[in-house]
């Protein structure tokens, strides 16, 4: 990091498409992309031979852990927010759920046997973790998943960050990408904003890290879709979220239906 640049962060909650989000507006920008702010070795992890003004960062951080002493200073903050039922079942396709709690004991044998044990825990038993996560939080499933949701992004929505949907990016990539660059104050053709959004696109990246052998980045790209909570999701954790979250839900335009 160099204390001339100016820094983009693209924030948001953990499976809430904040990596497509900072690779779209690294591209649009022409700026490098660095991967997470504050575990990045200086190396970009995407543009390396941009030449930009500024350098573009992703972060699950909350809004005032992104004032930690040491961390670049911040310019422009830019948060994806997604419904919140899809980042539960997303996540739960995601990250390793644990048999057994090393928490307080440190065991190194149950630690050892969480991690055989992964490959086999229901997928029901994932899905109510990350559900409860979501809504709860949960640190033992990930230092990201130890603030709910709704805390996290209000924390944001309350500031004068940008706020975008994950869903309106998928409906109208083209508007919302008028609408971060305004925010940016910078222009840009629209052939290039056009070929950003398809380089970018879900499709299009997967094929790319399934041709260069990059299995872990093709694994995290999963579907990109949206509104997969419907089918998966059981009749009480619906009912669930709309107990808990409903009037957030309501404010960004979910349907509790």
């Amino acid at each position: 990091m160099t204390d001339k640049k100016n820094d983009i962060v693209v924030c948001g909650y953990p499976k809430s498409g904040t990596t497509w989000l900072s690779r779209l507006v690294a591209e649009l920008v022409g700026c490098p992309f660095h991967g997470d702010l504050g575990y990045s070795d200086g190396r970009p992890l995407e543009g390396r031979g941009r030449e930009s003004d500024f350098d573009c960062y992703k972060s699950h951080r909350t809004l005032p852990s992104l004032a930690t002493p040491g961390l670049h200073p911040r310019q422009k903050l830019i948060y994806i927010v997604r419904d919140p039922r899809d980042v539960a079942i997303s996540a739960a396709h995601h990250f390793r759920v644990n048999l057994f709690s090393t928490v307080r004991s440190g065991n190194a044998v149950m630690a050892a046997m969480n991690t055989r044990l992964a490959r086999i825990v229901p997928y029901a038993v994932k899905r109510n973790r990350m559900v409860r996560a979501v809504l709860y939080g949960d640190p033992s499933l990930s230092l990201w998943l130890g603030i709910p949701w709704r805390d996290h992004y209000g924390e944001f929505r309350r500031s004068d960050t940008l706020i975008l949907k994950y869903e309106d990016l998928l409906d109208d990539p083209r508007a919302k990408c008028g609408e971060l660059l305004s925010y940016l104050g910078i222009s840009r053709s629209e052939r290039l904003i056009a070929d950003a959004i398809s380089n970018q696109s879900f499709e299009k990246k997967k094929a790319v890290f399934a041709s260069r052998g990059m299995t872990t980045e093709f694994a995290f790209l999963r579907k990109g879709s949206r509104g997969y909570w419907r089918s998966e999701l059981g009749t009480k954790q619906k009912q669930l979220f709309r107990d808990e979250i409903g009037e957030e839900l309501q404010a960004l335009s979910y349907s509790l239906d």
